[in-house]
């Protein structure tokens, strides 16, 4: 099990949207459980700062029985299933408060690769694809995927091919906590990563690939913005402009959107 990104600090730091001009427009439509930032009971996504290609939390079973449907493939999965990161594939939003999550297994293998893990099975090798951490080799990078900023996770982890994809209501996912930050956006695949995986998954599961279609994918600078304007645009009508200082105070790595003209580039991309 991923464990110790999960578990690294006391406290961890929840969405930067509090912390913006944002907060005028989502503070009314925000889940109050994800006000709780401590590890202990991992902090609850809020529906906005959710996008292909980032990393939650599958809590364990006895915590989301009432999100497991009878006809859903996790319910024939195993207790040892559950408790583990979840790379998401694709989000599909009904409105500002639902929505229901596609996404892939991820493990570390006990930390090894696959073919230190199975020495004697040459054919399940295949059948992992690895996220760039800080124990991936040089020679191995260019078979991995890469996450955006260049950002690293602490172990070996890798997507299950194998499994395919499972659903689930967003509420009953948790964020994944690493180094004391608890954004989903902020461990997120590129683009091209994304759509490679997308590609490897499809090819894996042949015929199986209900739910493997690729997602269309908004820029994580763009998220908020086009959540807005999509879901909530009486909100986005009253939020204010956002100001340059007060992005760069509030930490928002996400500032790529510009000040003064983020209302014009969500409305392009809905």
């Amino acid at each position: 099990m991923l464990t110790r990104d999960r578990k690294g600090s006391k406290t961890a730091r929840t969405s930067s949207w509090r912390g913006s001009h944002f907060k005028v427009a989502f503070e009314a439509h925000s889940r109050p459980e994800a006000l709780d930032s401590h590890c202990e009971k991992n902090p609850k996504p809020q529906l906005w700062d959710i996008c292909p290609g980032c990393i939650l939390w599958l809590p364990a079973r006895r915590e989301m029985i009432d999100k497991i449907e009878e006809n859903n493939r996790l319910s024939r999965e195993q207790t040892a299933f559950f408790e583990h990161p979840v790379m998401v594939l694709s989000v599909k939003v009904t409105s500002s408060k639902k929505a229901t999550v596609t996404f892939a297994f991820l493990t570390s293998l006990g930390e090894k690769t696959p073919q230190e893990r199975f020495p004697n099975r040459q054919g399940w090798w295949g059948k992992y694809v690895e996220i760039c951490s800080e124990k991936t080799l040089p020679e191995e990078r260019n078979a991995s995927l890469s996450l955006e900023k260049n950002r690293q996770l602490a172990k070996r982890t890798y997507v299950d091919l194998e499994k395919g994809a499972y659903t689930i209501d967003y509420t009953a996912l948790q964020c994944y906590v690493i180094d004391n930050r608890s954004e989903p956006y902020r461990n997120r695949l590129t683009k091209g990563s994304y759509e490679d995986l997308m590609g490897r998954l499809r090819k894996h599961q042949g015929f199986l690939t209900t739910g493997l279609e690729t997602a269309r994918w908004v820029e994580t600078g763009r998220l908020w913005e086009t959540f807005l304007e999509k879901w909530l645009p009486d909100q986005a009508k009253k939020a204010p402009e956002p100001k340059l200082k007060q992005i760069n105070e509030a930490g928002n790595w996400r500032s790529g959107a510009g000040a003064g003209n983020w209302r014009a580039g969500a409305k392009a991309q809905s």
